[in-house]
């Protein structure tokens, strides 16, 4: 399979399955807000990018939080590093806990050349069905109590961290008022 009809394949696919639920596009990403949260499913390039392949993350984040630059952004990042929960697709699990990937992190590569139309769609298909049988629902149910739990237990102390953890303290006092 050729790069053009693999992007087309993934639009009929996973993109539009995904807008029709709420999901934007922003480059090859896609992104959405669910409740409070804020879901990507970043397609990598540079280093992770491979010729006749796709590399791609989901990421989640709360929307009250700050990035980086410790800004609240008002959309889509589309730096990882700004996502407290970085997951591959393949590996998401409904009992997703924090897991500190502040440096690092595991991603999904889907080679599309040299392989059988019938195994790509089959890919394609279930990424999309992870996205919106899994990390949606997921997601949605995410509240600041809980991240603020998970990320001051499973944390390993890093600023962003320790920023996160401030912006959900900061959101859960806002709430109460």
């Amino acid at each position: 399979m050729i790069k053009d009809e693999f992007e087309q394949l993934f639009d009929s696919l996973v993109a539009g399955p995904l807008c029709m639920e709420g999901f934007r596009r922003s480059g090859k990403s896609l992104w959405c807000r669910s409740n409070l949260a804020t879901v990507a499913l970043i397609r990598l390039g540079g280093r992770m990018a491979q010729s006749g392949a796709i590399s791609h993350l989901v990421c989640c984040r709360m929307s009250f939080m700050r990035d980086r630059a410790e800004i609240v952004p008002s959309g889509f990042c589309t730096s990882p590093f700004d996502y407290p929960f970085k997951v591959a697709p393949t590996a998401f699990s409904k009992n997703l806990r924090y897991s500190p990937q502040n440096l690092h992190y595991d991603y999904d590569r889907l080679t599309f050349q040299s392989r059988e139309g019938s195994a790509v769609t089959h890919d394609l298909t279930q990424l999309a069905s992870i996205m919106l049988e899994g990390i949606l629902p997921w997601s949605a149910n995410l509240t600041a109590e809980w991240l603020e739990d998970q990320l001051r237990r499973l944390g390993e102390g890093a600023w962003c961290e320790k920023m996160w953890i401030e912006d959900c303290e900061r959101h859960i006092a806002n709430s109460r008022d």
